[in-house]
């Protein structure tokens, strides 16, 4: 797959890719480039480690503003906030849609539709697990947000079914990648623009990695559904 995806869309030509010195100068080393996240991964990691609770809401802005002091650049940090909304705000307006559309499919008898579907099917109850994260995924077009409707809506009935937690987890979360990358979520758009991609183009690269995520699912599959390894 990857070998027929090297030969897709507008080639980058080597002149692009040659810089004349002058646009690295001023560049930060590796250590302090991502002391910014750094920053923002420790404070997000003390509820779950020290059960010390920060809002994602305040842990982002102090890790921007970390890092933008460690480089030696917080003079301009309005500029690179600004910069920052400008990039995130498209991205951000696609969220709230997929929030929307998980809230709905939660309070929506989806669920239940899956459930007789493939106990009427005569499949094994662990297939629910991908089968909901794939049909989530596709409905939000997010591995996130489809991970936890198909989480909160099929873990009861997979746990009563005998499917094992981390199990299941690692099947929904598989399965949510088989379509996670569909045009009405931000990843479409965020892969995309990251290296000025056509929409068009970006079509093109969904089978492939539709086929990637069903390969991810069908692992998961074998060895936490049929050998049962979990």
């Amino acid at each position: 797959m990857a070998k027929r995806n090297s030969t897709k869309g507008v080639s980058v030509e080597t002149s692009e890719l040659e810089s004349n010195g002058s646009e690295t100068k001023d560049l930060p080393s590796l250590l302090t480039a991502i002391s910014g996240p750094i920053v923002a991964v420790v404070l997000l990691s003390l509820r779950p480690i020290a059960g010390i609770v920060i809002d994602p809401m305040i842990a982002l802005p102090l890790g921007g503003a970390a890092g933008s002091l460690i480089m030696g650049k917080f003079k301009g940090i309005i500029d690179q906030a600004s910069f920052g909304l400008s990039k995130m705000s498209p991205v951000a307006i696609l969220l709230i849609g997929t929030g929307t559309i998980a809230g709905i499919i939660t309070n929506s008898t989806l669920g239940e539709v899956l459930i007789d579907g493939v106990a009427g099917l005569g499949l094994p109850v662990f297939l629910l697990a991908p089968i909901s994260g794939i049909v989530m995924s596709a409905a939000t077009a997010s591995t996130t947000s489809g991970s936890i409707v198909a989480s909160s809506v099929f873990s009861g009935a997979l746990i009563e079914s005998g499917v094992g937690a981390l199990a299941g987890a690692a099947m929904i979360h598989a399965g949510a990648t088989v379509l996670d990358h569909l045009p009405h979520g931000s990843f479409f758009h965020a892969t995309g623009g990251s290296v000025l991609m056509g929409f068009k183009d970006r079509l093109k690269l969904i089978p492939y990695e539709s086929m990637i995520g069903l390969t991810i699912t069908v692992v998961s599959v074998v060895i936490f559904g049929f050998l049962n390894l979990g």
